[in-house]
């Protein structure tokens, strides 16, 4: 679904529960799709907006893979599912990719909604490092689906005020796929056959994405 239809559909849903699930995507994954999934049923969501990063501050974006190659590849792996939509939201801005200020825009731009940013437990275990985790805690609630190297420990809650009353754990299946494992299956010429979109691995296959070092 496009920014236009997406913002049709938050016109015709405020005051409802928007998911809002951030990344590189770099490449999307199967368990990127298992977290949205998951966080739409358990949480009663209305939709589930995926916001491919421009320019994230915290990791380099292997140049062989352009944003409109990410985003295009978020596009196709989420066409046929009702719920999940795509936006330019995080996309088309210079300045980094903070979640803060993605949840700012959100905000801003679909006022009168109640939004919740999903992430995994490897990333919620980072959270206190986070540019202004406060301020992300105002605009927004935690879903966090746990992995299995990274249990929720009391550490981290406590690593930002409030945080645990702002956390909905999601009950998922465990999966430890990433998108590191991905690129590096990839240049070993290995298989990533169902742990990706078909689609997504056809364009992957196509563009010759990866393969360098």
């Amino acid at each position: 679904m496009s920014d236009a239809a997406v913002g049709f559909a938050m016109q015709t849903i405020r005051g409802r529960n928007i998911g809002i699930l951030g990344g590189t995507f770099n490449p999307i994954h199967c368990g990127h799709l298992v977290m949205a999934e998951n966080a739409l049923e358990q949480l009663g969501l209305d939709l589930v907006v995926f916001a491919p990063a421009g320019d994230p501050p915290h990791k380099t974006v292997d140049g062989a893979t352009p944003p409109e190659a990410r985003y295009r590849m978020v596009e196709m792996a989420i066409a046929d599912r009702p719920g999940f939509v795509i936006s330019r939201i995080d996309l088309d801005h210079d300045e980094p990719a903070y979640t803060w200020r993605l949840l700012e825009r959100c905000a801003q731009k679909w006022p009168g909604n109640h939004f919740h940013f999903i992430l995994g437990g490897d990333s919620l275990k980072e959270f206190g490092s986070w540019v202004r985790p406060d301020r992300i805690l105002q605009l927004a609630r935690i879903a966090v689906i746990p992995r299995p190297d990274s249990p929720i420990e009391p550490a981290t809650l406590n690593a930002v005020p409030g945080l645990p009353d702002m956390l909905d754990v999601i009950d998922a299946p465990l999966c430890a796929v990433s998108s590191t494992e991905i690129r590096t299956r990839i240049r070993n010429g290995r298989s990533i056959r169902y742990l990706v979109p078909h689609s997504v691995r056809r364009m992957i296959e196509t563009g010759g994405y990866y393969r360098g070092s």
